[in-house]
């Protein structure tokens, strides 16, 4: 079946959806892939779609592959500001008074970790760090927890070592079983575009990501996927996206989502001629989320899906999880 399950393909069974419905026209949410997936309804089917919200967006000109290995790049941007965030607090976390300091404390205690206790440990802190930087509300936690982890280092206490990571820990990389369907589905769509045969591609990748983007599992987002395997070549080419004969719609995108990059929204809005509402200041995906929890932004998606009224071509609207009330050194 694999050749046959592509983003037009399902574009196509929302169109019979619409017909069983005796629907005219559709209106469409979509998150993450679905964000493509109704993008794709729109190129293939204008005529067929009036209102669309793009939520957390994939990049309208990446191939899959490309698509992966920004996350690992979107995880690093979020250390990164962590890091810049917790350096102008250094009377409070003592790990540097510049973004730089501050990583290399990161980098110190990880090296200590792989010295002490192995290369598998220290990948576990690189995916805490990766973890908890994109959640500003763990800001304070993630950077009293480097510190917490080089005092024990340093004292020997593995046992102490230990317990903190396992407090933090963040949990694996693979699907959980009542997901594998969901996995399987994706794993063919990602079929659509082109991947290397080369398998050293991959580990020069792997190599780039291991040295810049360690953090939250990054390497992973270079390793071999099933497409490196195929057997096949998919049946038609991907869609162009475009917006010929429907209007104008929503795109919605966090600029830390560590899943889909700002890239990916930013240039989709471009492309499509949406709206842009950014979320800024956040690493959160898929973020309209209808609970209430960010009233300016669902007073806007609301707005648009309800009543027809776009705001404006871009705006912004802070995110939920805020990082803590650390004061700044004086």
């Amino acid at each position: 079946m694999r050749p046959h399950i592509s983003t037009r393909n399902l574009a196509r069974d929302m169109d019979c959806i619409r017909v069983a419905l005796g629907e005219e026209k559709l209106n469409f949410l979509g998150y993450a892939y679905g964000s493509y997936v109704g993008a794709v309804y729109g190129t293939m089917f204008p005529e067929r779609l009036d209102r669309s919200v793009l939520d957390s967006c994939v990049h309208p000109g990446w191939t899959w592959r490309e698509q992966f290995v920004a996350q690992a790049r979107a995880v690093r941007e979020n250390v990164d500001r962590w890091a810049a965030w917790t350096a102008r607090r250094d009377n409070h976390f003592a790990l540097g008074t510049t973004a730089s300091l501050t990583v290399a404390a990161v980098e110190g205690v990880a090296a200590r970790l792989e010295d002490r206790l192995g290369a598998s440990v220290r990948t576990s802190f690189d995916g805490i760090v990766g973890g908890l930087a994109t959640d500003r509300s763990a800001w304070e936690r993630l950077g009293l927890l480097v510190g917490a982890l080089r005092d024990a280092l340093a004292e020997g206490a593995d046992e102490r070592t230990a317990a903190l990571l396992a407090e933090h820990a963040t949990g694996g990389w693979g699907a959980r079983a009542s997901e594998q369907w969901k996995q399987s589905v994706l794993e063919a769509v990602t079929l659509e575009t082109e991947w290397p045969t080369d398998l050293e591609t991959y580990y020069a990748d792997m190599r780039v990501c291991r040295e810049r983007y360690p953090y939250g599992h990054g390497v992973l987002r270079a390793a071999p996927w099933v497409g490196a395997f195929r057997t096949f070549r998919s049946p038609e080419p991907p869609t162009v996206l475009a917006r010929d004969g429907y209007p104008a719609g929503l795109v919605v995108q966090a600029d830390g989502d560590p899943m889909d990059h700002r890239e990916g929204g930013e240039a989709l809005a471009e492309r499509l001629g949406h709206h842009l509402i950014l979320v800024e200041d956040s690493g959160e995906h898929e973020v309209y989320v209808l609970s209430g929890s960010n009233p300016r932004l669902e007073a806007y998606v609301e707005g648009y899906l309800v009543d027809g009224v776009l705001p404006p071509a871009r705006v912004g609207v802070p995110g939920v999880r805020q990082a803590p009330p650390v004061p700044e050194d004086a």
